[in-house]
């Protein structure tokens, strides 16, 4: 093993951090060989990013010029009780969103589809596959799309919401903007960080009590959405993230 692997393996073991293979030598070929100390290694830019991983990542909905997006709703209730985390049910059967008309070109069904209010909205695929992870206390609420002429599409969609908050933001570490409102919420986000240890363990899937704006999947999870390369969504690193 060369000094750089052996140092790399230090450095993510400081941190309490796992790697694997190709991880491991797609950094170590970024990070020069002569970095054997821990501070020298940690001023490379492969090894510096590693500092701000974390095992959770954040779900962004994809737009584009074909995929549609989705704003006004029909007979959607409570609307906004995923803001306080909590259930939706009972549910009516007849619960229908409508493409937005200031997109009349976009069409497109994605697996993922982009709402305004931050609703999750997710195809029949989509729902099955983030079901059968079980991740805890998470609903799946049918819905039904319109298209542009105002009829319905040929196609099962599903409401995502994970109605149990996660309580996890790293006060200490995060700069935040407070709502003057509602003093609970945040507002704006020019750095976020989770305490990991305050999120429970089968958690796959969640929105922060503090800032339910954003969706958080586990790595474990996201990495498994990433490679079933369902459409329309996105998954970035946490430190990413910014209003």
């Amino acid at each position: 093993m060369n000094t750089s692997v052996r140092c790399f393996e230090k450095f993510l073991k400081a941190r309490g951090l796992t790697h694997n293979g190709t991880l491991c030598l797609s950094l170590i070929t970024q990070a020069p060989l002569w970095c054997t100390s821990r501070n020298l290694l940690d001023r490379t830019p492969a090894i510096q990013a590693l500092q701000f991983m974390s095992n959770y990542l954040v779900a962004k909905a994809v737009s584009g010029s074909k995929l549609c997006v989705l704003r006004r709703s029909d007979n959607m209730p409570a609307v906004h009780n995923w803001h306080v985390g909590q259930s939706l049910q009972p549910w009516p059967a007849d619960v229908r969103l409508h493409m937005d008309p200031e997109f009349p070109k976009n069409k497109e069904l994605s697996d993922w589809v982009h709402v305004f209010g931050g609703t999750l909205i997710a195809s029949r695929r989509m729902k099955e596959f983030i079901e059968a992870a079980a991740p805890l206390h998470t609903e799946y609420l049918p819905v039904k799309i319109a298209d542009h002429q105002g009829r319905d599409v040929d196609a099962e969609y599903f409401l995502v919401n994970p109605h149990v908050h996660q309580d996890a933001l790293d006060r200490a570490q995060s700069i935040v903007t407070w709502h003057d409102m509602l003093p609970d919420l945040i507002c704006d986000c020019e750095k976020l960080v989770l305490d990991e240890t305050r999120i429970k363990t089968q958690a796959l899937l969640f929105r922060l009590k503090h800032y339910p704006r954003i969706v958080v999947f586990r790595r474990d999870l996201g990495d498994a959405i990433r490679a079933a390369e369902f459409t329309g969504i996105k998954l970035v690193e946490v430190h990413k993230i910014m209003s």
